[in-house]
C-alpha cells in the first residue's frame, strides 16, 4: 500500500495541475503547508473531499460546501469572484434617440434599425440563487 504522504502529494500535484495552473493562482504555501492565496485552501479541502483516484477523474465526486449556520449550500468569495460578470443574455431594446429623431444609419447603438440586441450581465444575486437551487436539488436527489 502506498504511503499516505505520497498519495497526498500525488493528489496535491493533480490539484495544482487541474485548479491552480489553469487559473493562474499562486501555489505558494505557508510554513504549515497551507495555501496563502485567499480562497485557495478552501478549494484544496473541497478537492480532497471529492477526490477518488489520483490518476483518474480528479474531483469526480464534487463536494457541495454547506453553510453550518443555516444548512444551505455555501457560496464562497472565490465562487463569487469566478462568476461575477461571466454570464449574460440578450434582450431586444429600442434606441431612444432614433425613436425620437428618426432612424439614422450612422447611429452607434442601433445602426438605424431602431431595435437592437442589448447584452445584459446576469446579476450576482441571480447567479447565487441559481447555484443554491441546483445544489439543493443535487443534494436531495443524491446526485452529488
Amino acid at each position: 500500500m502506498p504511503h499516505l504522504t505520497t498519495i497526498k502529494e500525488q493528489v496535491r500535484a493533480e490539484f495544482e495541475k487541474a485548479v491552480i495552473e489553469p487559473r493562474g493562482y499562486s501555489n505558494e504555501r505557508d510554513q504549515n503547508g497551507l495555501y496563502v492565496q485567499e480562497g485557495l485552501q478552501t478549494k484544496w479541502r473541497m478537492y480532497c473531499q471529492g477526490f477518488c483516484d489520483a490518476t483518474e477523474q480528479p474531483g469526480a465526486n464534487a463536494f457541495i460546501p454547506i453553510d453550518p449556520r443555516n444548512s444551505r449550500p455555501l457560496v464562497t468569495n472565490q465562487m463569487k469572484a469566478d462568476c461575477i460578470g461571466e454570464f449574460e443574455f440578450a434582450i431586444q431594446a429600442e434606441c431612444g434617440e432614433c425613436i425620437d429623431t428618426g432612424a439614422d444609419d450612422d447611429c452607434e447603438v442601433c445602426q438605424g434599425g431602431i431595435e437592437y440586441e442589448q447584452k445584459v450581465t446576469v446579476p450576482w444575486t441571480t447567479c447565487k440563487q441559481i447555484y443554491k437551487r441546483m445544489a439543493e436539488s443535487a443534494i436531495k436527489s443524491g446526485g452529488l
